[in-house]
């Protein structure tokens, strides 16, 4: 994973300080469940690593990413303020492909400004049952706190643990930023509808805060999301061409709330467009004859640009 400079961190990390102040702190979270609002703006920019194949979408409740391909570019990782102690446990709550985005935790190892541990982060994934791992651009003040006294990694990296064994291992440790990521390298597509931290959790929405209404039991409404499945084949008459169009399942209790619209050009020409709702499946086949030279075939979602394929049937 790649992680931002220490100097972009440093930046956002001042950031989160300030932000955190307006926002509902872990530590006030040990008593009763609170239900934090991230918006758009409360993102932290400094810290962003979505990438140019990666897409991160707010929607009326919940969150859409879609990584386009398994490129070092299919990237969606996003990070907002929130602060305290070190949880003791943490969750996200995700709908769609597998694997699911891994959720992080970034902390300053002992709430000294300046003094060579402020930037460091905890990655939680299903796969390590438990476990947290510390990345490499960690401080060596957090990995020589590493609670598993392992000799080798297996758990994300060497330096791994529960949240709770983190917490005991590094009690004046205080968060800053919380986050998640798909991929990098990892094709997925799905909705966040909610993550947590110990007993404060953090749900995301396009709704202005003027115009914002309480949350409440019931269905909520979910934009379709979808991604684009494509191969190349070369034939004895040309090259063949096939485009997938695949919508993702709906989360439980939810509602379908905007469609998702499909155009595929050709040259410029449409040749195909359909609407999906969710959990829906389109193909298109174009076969492309010999000596007839390049073509381009672009896929747009909801009017933006998905996939782009250059196809050269010049033999």
């Amino acid at each position: 994973m790649t992680l931002p400079s220490r100097s972009r961190a440093a930046a956002a990390l001042a950031a989160a300080a300030v932000a955190a102040t307006c926002l509902v702190t872990s530590a006030q979270a040990v008593g009763s469940p609170t239900t934090v609002t991230i918006r758009h703006s409360d993102l932290l920019p400094a810290l962003s690593d979505t990438r140019s194949a990666g897409h991160v979408t707010f929607l009326g409740d919940g969150l859409g990413l879609v990584t386009d391909d398994s490129t070092s570019q299919a990237k969606a990782a996003e990070y907002f303020p929130v602060s305290g102690a070190l949880p003791d446990s943490a969750s996200l709550s995700w709908y769609g492909t597998q694997p699911q985005p891994g959720q992080q935790i970034v902390f300053d190892y002992d709430a000294i400004t300046g003094n060579g541990n402020d930037y460091n982060i905890l990655v939680g994934e299903p796969v390590y049952g438990g476990n947290w791992w510390l990345t490499n651009g960690s401080s060596a003040d957090a990995k020589a706190a590493d609670p598993s006294g392992a000799a080798d990694g297996g758990n994300g990296s060497i330096w791994f643990g529960t949240l709770a064994d983190w917490k005991a291992a590094m009690p004046n440790a205080r968060v800053l930023a919380g986050g998640f990521s798909l991929g990098s390298g990892v094709k997925g597509s799905g909705v966040i509808a909610s993550i947590t931290y110990d007993n404060t959790t953090y749900r995301f929405t396009n709704v202005p805060a003027a115009a914002s209404a309480p949350i409440v039991a019931g269905p909520r409404s979910v934009d379709a999301q979808g991604f684009v499945e494509a191969a190349k084949v070369a034939t004895r008459r040309g090259v063949l061409v096939t485009v997938n169009l695949v919508s993702t399942k709906l989360p439980d209790g939810t509602v379908l709330g905007a469609r998702l619209d499909w155009r595929i050009t050709v040259d410029g020409a449409t040749v195909f467009s359909t609407r999906q709702q969710a959990d829906d499946r389109d193909g298109w086949t174009g076969r492309f004859a010999k000596k007839t030279g390049k073509h381009v075939v672009k896929v747009f979602k909801n009017g933006v640009l998905s996939r782009r394929l250059v196809v050269r049937a010049a033999h």
